[in-house]
This record gives structure tokens, C-alpha cells and sequence, in this order.
């Protein structure tokens, strides 16, 4: 699988996967989003060396797709650690209950 096809595949796949996580206030679904962009965002770093040290070349698309998901890998860092606290906030009613409660009142 050529690299931009799998970088795609994982920008399709974590774009649901926070999408699925806001509509559903999941909660599980954004974890699995943010491992995706931990994971992007170690390999860009490693395509980044090579880049660097190895082909001597510095190509414009990777500087930008390396930007893009280490933006994603920050953001889904801090709205994870937001979730993970509004969960333990809500109690046994789960994911953001509280602000549910006062959209339905």
C-alpha cells in the first residue's frame, strides 16, 4: 500500500471515529481516534527523519501532512483528557450526561 493511500486511510478513519465519538458522546470511540493519532503522528515523525537524514529532501506534501496530524494529535490529546474528566464527573451516567440533561431541559 503506498504511503499516501495509508496516510488517507487513517485521516478517513480518525475523522469518523471523532465524528461517531461527538454524535454518540462515546467516549471509547475518541480513544480509538486519539491511538490512530498517536500513531500517525509517530510514523510522520519517522517519515520525517527519513526526509531529513536519509534522502537529504525536503517534500512540501509531507511538511503539510506532518503538520496536519500532529495539529490532530493535539487536539485529540486535549479533548480526550476533557472527555476522560467529564466522564468521571458524570458518574455511572456516562459521557457528557450533564450537558444532555440541559439541552433536553
Amino acid at each position: 500500500m503506498p504511503v499516501a493511500a495509508l496516510g488517507l486511510a487513517v485521516y478517513v478513519a480518525i475523522g469518523t471515529l471523532t465524528a461517531g465519538a461527538a454524535l454518540r458522546r462515546d467516549v471509547v470511540l475518541l480513544s480509538v481516534a486519539w491511538a490512530l493519532a498517536v500513531a500517525g503522528f509517530a510514523f510522520s515523525m519517522y517519515l520525517t527523519y527519513v526526509e531529513l537524514r536519509v534522502l537529504h529532501a525536503i517534500c512540501v506534501y509531507c511538511v503539510a501532512s506532518a503538520t496536519t496530524v500532529s495539529v490532530l494529535f493535539s487536539v485529540l490529546s486535549c479533548e480526550l483528557a476533557l472527555a476522560m474528566r467529564s466522564e468521571a464527573q458524570a458518574g455511572p451516567k456516562g459521557y457528557m450526561a450533564d450537558t444532555q440533561d440541559r439541552v433536553r431541559a
